[in-house]
């Protein structure tokens, strides 16, 4: 069995792993940079998800057109000069001068390009490494991607923090200029697979004639959509993790980007025939947990989700091992290029639908539809996915059978035990599909039924804030407080008036707190409502409470529920986007012109006194 090392041994695949860890890493920082810039703008999750993966939406367009230059490009030269643009680029984006429309174009231009790139990549890595050696190497590769994506990530947060957009993208525009150094030095030259690229209609042309073949085949097809479907839609998903976990979506990154680390080390390892049989199993494993951001809200919860589903992603080297089998060796660069675009494109479109859900319902839901989605998906592909990987129909084969037993009389048992077998595959997944089914409505009704539990308490204490008596205690602290007294006499030394109106706030806010953080009361309901008022109250109350907490002793945590409500609710700024909340605004009436002026002084006399508003038309 191939291993690691033996790949490693390769000189020219050690180039392809570090050019490709620098894109990566480049990418991702760029990825985070944008999104957070065009969310901090605009507010809206549907333009940040977009953003996210934006540069994956021409990846269809380039797959159905100039894709066969994967085969007619030199390969050192295209990958050079490709990461040469894509510095340029980047540095043109890190000025700060361009509006959200021209930024967004400008990383479709730039998603162009990678598309054809990713393709010369695969196909040279299949040249240097030979198919005995590819899936080991393209294990690595992918193994590699969790990797960058984790120190990507984390240091695109740390910039974006620090330095601002500007500066993560500048880190993006140097790990790009890494990149193209180390194919240029790395790689040795070497003919393009294919006829020279030329006029663009030949290039379209065979790009054209190249995925008819592909396509023709029912086995390539399968595994084309097997490759893009199930994986793109749980890709959705992760696109919204800014809008969904606010400043803690990095820590969501770095637990998907571990989690298909690890599933890439441990499947790469596989034997053929072991990983062939996983393709199924961690398909599923791929959607499942995404079924649970129905209920929970960003947290521990999130974070083991997304780590235990992303381990699902090792699936994709099962299926991109049969597809290299199953394709012309001619179409190899072709064939991968068009499976690495098709899967980003469905990743792209699954994040504008994603992001189009959020805007509908929330950012949790969503996430959960797209796990639901990839999940039923996987059961429609189970004939490319399954262990027993079958190209004919089963129709044409029960028909065959038939006829040959017939004819002959003889074969008909071993057959029959291939359709049983088969069939008996279709009904384990339909079991399976109604468990899950059965979970998903288990998991509403719970959360209906806590929600209806919750009711009560949150009734009783909204009671409280309504009462005068409440308005006037957050009244004097808000504006009273810090000017009468001196915070270093903390709480319990202040006059009763003082005392008696910090004690009712903090006892309040500390109430909502302790509900939120035993999980009797749900986050996303409470802190919507309250949140503002408590981070508001606290700035004034902070150094009243931090001096308490001195004059009683290290061991005394006064107001720490109510100081855990603050840390939910300014880790989830704004409130309404994190929680997934929408509600409806008016728009403002138009100015009214002298021919609409007229029509309302005839219209006036025939509304009578029915009108609730009044002849004004106000409130």
């Amino acid at each position: 069995m191939v291993g690691y090392g033996d790949v490693l041994r390769v000189p020219e695949f050690r180039a392809l792993f570090g050019g490709h860890s620098l894109t990566i890493a480049g990418k991702t920082m760029q990825q985070l940079a944008l999104a957070s810039l065009v969310f901090a703008v605009t507010r809206s999750p549907l333009l940040s998800a977009v953003a996210f993966l934006a540069g994956l939406l021409p990846q269809a367009i380039v797959a159905l057109t100039v894709m066969s230059l994967a085969d007619r490009l030199p390969p050192r030269a295209a990958l050079t000069v490709w990461e040469a643009v894509r510095a340029v680029t980047l540095c043109g984006l890190a000025s700060d001068a361009l509006p959200v429309r021209a930024v967004l174009l400008a990383i479709l231009l730039l998603g162009a390009g990678d598309a054809v790139a990713v393709a010369v990549r695969q196909a040279v890595l299949a040249d240097v490494l030979g198919r005995d050696q590819y899936v080991p190497g393209r294990a690595l590769l992918n193994i590699v991607v969790g990797v960058m994506q984790i120190l990507g990530f984390a240091a695109g947060g740390v910039l974006v923090t620090s330095a601002g957009v500007s500066g993560a993208l500048l880190a993006a525009a140097l790990a790009a200029l890494g990149a193209a150094g180390v194919s240029w030095f790395g790689l040795r030259p070497r003919p393009s697979r294919g006829p020279a690229a030329g006029a663009v209609r030949a290039a379209v042309r065979a790009t054209w004639a190249g995925n008819r073949t592909l396509f023709a085949d029912r086995r390539t097809r399968g595994l084309l959509l097997a490759h893009w479907l199930p994986n793109g839609l749980v890709v959705g998903a992760e696109a919204l993790y800014v809008p969904y976990a606010g400043n803690t979506a990095g820590a969501l990154f770095v637990a998907a980007g571990a989690g298909m680390l690890l599933g890439d080390v441990v499947v790469g390892r596989l034997t053929p025939e072991l990983r062939g049989r996983l393709i199924l199993p961690l398909s599923l494993l791929l959607a499942v947990p995404y079924l649970t951001f129905f209920v929970i809200p960003p947290g521990p919860g999130a974070l083991a989700a997304v780590a235990v589903a992303s381990f699902g992603f090792g699936s994709t080297l099962g299926v991109q091992e049969r597809l290299v089998l199953a394709m012309p060796e001619r179409l190899c660069g072709q064939g991968l290029g068009l499976a690495m675009s098709g899967m980003m494109t469905t990743q792209a479109v699954a994040a504008s639908l994603t992001g189009a859900v959020a805007e509908i319902t929330s950012t949790g839901t969503a996430m959960a539809l797209a796990g639901a989605g990839s999940l039923l998906l996987t059961f429609a592909l189970v004939a490319h996915v399954g262990p027993r990987w079958r190209a004919r129909d089963r129709a044409r084969k029960v028909e065959s059978t038939v006829n040959y037993s017939r004819k002959s009389g003889v074969g008909i048992g071993e057959k029959t035990s291939d359709i049983t077998e088969e069939i008996d595959g279709s009904v384990r997944c339909r079991r399976v599909l109604a468990l899950v089914v059965s979970v998903f409505t288990a998991l509403r009704q719970m959360t209906m039924m806590r929600h209806s539990n919750q009711l009560p308490v949150l009734v009783e204490l909204l009671q409280e804030f309504r009462s005068a008596e409440w308005q006037r205690a957050e009244g004097y602290v808000l504006g009273r407080l810090r000017a009468e007294h001196d915070p270093e006499i903390g709480c319990s030394a202040l006059p009763d008036e003082a005392r008696i109106a910090i004690n009712k706030v903090v006892g309040y806010f500390s109430g909502f707190g302790y509900f939120v953080y035993r999980g009797m009361a749900e986050e996303s309901l409470v802190v919507p409502l309250i949140g503002y008022r408590a981070s508001r109250a606290w700035d004034a109350l902070e150094p009243f409470i931090l001096r308490e907490r001195e004059i009683r002793g290290s061991d005394d945590k006064y107001a720490n529920m109510y100081e855990d409500l603050v840390w939910r609710v300014r880790g989830h700024m704004p409130l309404d986007t994190s929680y997934g909340l929408r509600p409806h605004a008016l728009t403002p009436a138009p100015e009214q012109g002298r021919l609409t002026k007229w029509l309302r002084k005839l219209w006036i006399p025939f509304r009578g006194a029915g009108d609730p508003r009044g002849m004004s038309g106000g409130a």
